[in-house]
């Protein structure tokens, strides 16, 4: 009887802790990504048509929502897009350096660039409560930097699942 009740206890704690601890009541947080934080920064892609930066906290817990979104992006698009993963890039890099001292508003984020340095978008992954549930923003851009059109889009207000932004 006591070995059943201490496998019942380790399965309730280990439900807890992955699954569990993460449910509560949905509530929203508000996001500005605001131009002005990235309209002046220039960076380039070492190769490609785009430069493509992920802004992940791997401990938030909305996070998780991003993932198959960002896999299906490099898959889609791997051929003349680069991507930045925050981290995972060495820091040897000097745009990885600047990125992670920008002062983003919220994680998931991500920002894209042309081929000339210029910000072409810069805000959620994606529309809907969760980032890459919803209309695909990131997507959109990436489908008009290939016709040759820079939308310089700053998808100013999110309403979702986001964390405050920590530095990695």
């Amino acid at each position: 009887m006591l070995v059943l009740i201490l496998w019942v206890t380790a399965c309730a704690v280990a439900f807890w802790w992955f699954q569990f601890r993460h449910i509560s009541a949905f509530d929203e947080y508000w996001a500005t990504f605001s131009g002005s934080l990235l309209a002046d920064t220039k960076v380039y892609p070492a190769t490609g048509a785009a430069l493509v930066v992920h802004f992940i906290d791997p401990s938030c817990p909305c996070s998780r929502f991003s993932t198959s979104h960002i896999e299906k992006l490099e898959y889609n698009y791997s051929k003349n897009i680069e991507f930045i993963d925050l981290n995972s890039t060495p820091i040897n890099d000097e745009r990885v350096r600047r990125l992670k001292s920008l002062q983003i508003p919220a994680s998931p984020a991500v920002a894209v660039w042309d081929k000339h340095g210029e910000l072409a978008y810069f805000g959620p992954y994606s529309g809907g409560n969760f980032c890459g549930e919803g209309t695909d923003f990131v997507s959109i851009t990436l489908d008009s930097l290939n016709e040759g059109n820079n939308p310089s889009w700053i998808n100013q207000d999110a309403v979702g699942c986001f964390c405050p932004w920590s530095h990695i």
